[in-house]
């Protein structure tokens, strides 16, 4: 279970609360907890899925400012 999940009592069975909201009541404890592992060993395999096929990129050149981009003041 994630941080800003909770699973508790309900009357119904167990709740699981995701960000103090509830999502899904369970007739059983053991139902509850097994489909939370579920979930998370889904997302954590999306996520990884997501970094992997993420491009490396090389970090960007900084390029000096053109000289005749640069405006001199004329002396007085």
């Amino acid at each position: 279970m994630s941080n800003d999940t909770v699973l508790m009592p309900h009357e119904r069975g167990w709740a699981v609360l995701h960000n103090g909201m509830l999502t899904k009541v369970y007739p059983s404890r053991h139902l509850a907890m097994q489909k939370l592992k579920d979930e998370m060993s889904r997302r954590s395999l999306k996520n990884q899925r997501t970094h992997q096929s993420e491009p490396t990129h090389a970090p960007r050149r900084q390029e000096a400012p053109r000289k005749d981009a640069i405006k001199h003041r004329a002396s007085d």
